[in-house]
């Protein structure tokens, strides 16, 4: 039995994922900057002091912007292509919870095995998360 078609969309999204971090050598200061920002993603239902967690978000988006334009000066793209990477975490997230809870150990040693595996033949390719169906 192999996996669910959500379970394969997010493996495939998650190699993606993991490529692309790879390709931009995401420091711990960015990633660390990227976790604060999804988490305060004011798209959550339920939210009582929007405008504040707005303020919140704001003020982690610039300290990343700051941060990368000052680490990596001659890499102007930089802080938007790591900032890309939030839409796909979140699509990561949201398929992640239709995926069967007893597949996820072994979804996830199959994404770390193919991770590893492209360290040593390491190709990019276009974002899953963009596919014929969503670009109707």
């Amino acid at each position: 039995q192999g996996f669910s078609e959500d379970g394969m969309e997010v493996m495939e999204r998650l190699i993606y994922l993991f490529r692309k971090f790879h390709q931009l050598k995401i420091s711990n200061e960015e990633y660390a900057c990227m976790k604060a920002i999804n988490f305060l993603n004011q798209d959550i239902r339920g939210l009582s002091n929007i405008s504040q967690l707005e303020q919140l978000n704001k003020r982690y988006w610039y300290v990343c912007q700051d941060f990368t334009e000052y680490k990596y000066p001659h890499q102007p793209k930089r802080f938007p292509e790591i900032m890309m990477c939030l839409p796909e975490i979140r699509c990561i997230a949201g398929k992640l919870v239709n995926v069967p809870l007893e597949q996820l150990p072994l979804l996830f040693k199959a994404v770390l095995h193919s991770c590893k595996s492209s360290l040593t033949s390491y190709r990019t390719g276009p974002s899953p998360c963009v596919t014929a169906s969503s670009a109707t």
